[in-house]
Formats: C-alpha cells, sequence, structure tokens
C-alpha cells in the first residue's frame, strides 16, 4: 500500500537535495499507513449498547462527560440534583460485561455538594481511581473557585471518597476542575478562568496508590481479556 503511493506521486514532487520527504509526501505515506492499519480496515465500529442513568431525569446532562478504562466507563451528569440539590452534579460508573452490556455500580457524589457546584462536569477514571471535576465548587467560600475529587473504585463496585483537591493559588471564577484527566500516579486538572488565560495543575498520587486491588484488577470484565469484544477472540 505505501510504495504504491510513493510511486504515483513521486512525479508531483521535486527530488529534495537533502533526500528527505517533502511534507506532502511525507503525509500521503502517513496516510496510507493508517489506511492499511486492521483498526481501519472497513471503517465500520460495532454498536455494544446505550447507557442511561437508573435515576435519571430532565436536564440532568447525563453523558456530557465520559471516560472509560478496562472494565469501567464512568458517566458524568453536571446538573443532577442529588437529594434535591439544584445542580449539585453525580457521576455513575457501570462495568463492561463480556456480552457488550453496562452494569450499573454506583452514583458518585461530592461528599460536600452544594447547589451549582457542577460536580461531574468533567470525569477521568483509570485503573482504580476516578476524579470528577466540579468547577462551580467554592472553596474556602471562594466563588467558582472550582475542586476535583478523588475516588477509589473497591472490589465490590462501590467509590470511596479519598480526597479532595484545589488549587494552591484558587481564585473566584477560575474554573478549576472545568476539566480533569488521570493516569497512572498523576491527575492534571484544567482550570480555563486563571487570571483570563487559563492554567493547568498537576498533583501526585503516589501515596494512593496501594496496589491492594480495587475493582478495575482483572476480575474479568469487558476489556480483561477474558473473552470480551476487544480480547482479540
Amino acid at each position: 500500500m505505501l510504495f504504491p503511493i510513493l510511486k504515483n506521486h513521486r512525479k508531483n514532487f521535486a527530488q529534495p537535495a537533502s533526500g528527505k520527504l517533502p511534507l506532502g509526501m511525507l503525509a500521503a505515506c502517513l496516510l496510507a499507513l493508517v489506511s492499511a492499519s486492521p483498526l481501519f480496515a472497513d471503517g465500520n465500529v460495532t454498536y455494544l449498547t446505550k447507557v442511561t442513568a437508573p435515576d435519571g431525569a430532565a436536564s440532568d446532562q447525563f453523558g456530557y462527560s465520559v471516560s472509560q478504562s478496562g472494565d469501567v466507563l464512568a458517566v458524568g451528569a453536571y446538573q443532577s440534583d442529588p437529594g434535591g440539590v439544584s445542580n449539585a452534579g453525580a457521576a455513575y460508573l457501570y462495568k463492561l460485561e463480556q456480552n457488550g452490556t453496562a452494569t450499573y455500580l454506583t452514583k458518585v457524589t461530592a461528599p460536600d455538594g452544594a447547589a451549582i457546584d457542577n460536580f461531574g462536569m468533567s470525569v477521568s477514571q483509570s485503573g482504580d481511581f476516578l476524579a470528577v471535576g466540579a468547577y462551580g465548587s467554592d472553596p474556602g467560600g471562594v466563588y467558582n473557585a472550582g475542586a476535583a475529587y478523588l475516588y477509589k473504585l473497591e472490589q465490590n463496585g462501590t467509590a470511596t471518597f479519598l480526597t479532595k483537591v484545589t488549587a494552591p493559588d484558587g481564585a473566584a471564577s477560575d474554573s478549576f476542575g472545568y476539566s480533569v484527566s488521570q493516569s497512572g500516579d498523576v491527575l492534571a486538572v484544567g482550570a480555563w478562568g486563571v487570571s483570563g488565560a487559563g492554567a493547568a495543575y498537576l498533583y501526585d498520587l503516589s501515596d494512593y496508590s496501594s496496589g491492594d486491588g480495587g475493582y478495575n484488577s482483572g476480575d474479568g470484565g469487558y476489556g480483561s481479556g477474558d473473552g470480551g469484544y476487544n480480547s482479540g477472540d
């Protein structure tokens, strides 16, 4: 696939003195390689299932944020009203089964959730951790400074609250927690309102990486290699 493209495009490019490929030819080569990948072989993906909240209500915005890793799917619903608290927000966890369905595990809310915190605006699930952003939180009474919450996913499918993360220099309308990303021992949190220009903050999670067998520890879910859709069977 690659060599015919090089041959067909040779007349369109002058031979560079440096011997390096022109950018156009390089782009064509990369496109050929991607097109030849098994992932794009027929251009199709297979529908598995539709996931909804077990207690969904109008304007919850379930699905505004999603994150999937291993056998677990996390879904944010930042306008959910847990306990009747308007727009406090929530996140939902599901196990991805071998047959392609999703089993509801638990609903996660902030231990100190307040109205319009928008917990669940962002979610990031990786390994045994779940990070949830709440950009409307007012830590220390600072309006919309924002916060992120960290949870451990237990083997029984529950989520244990670990800590609340805030910016060391948080100010009003920073919107810290508008985006979150967690992988390994590192948590990244976006705060687009900082000084009108925005910022991102990095945190070390190694103190919480106990390796004591959380939910995603290989107990046989959808992507675990035991015969699920993505296991190569």
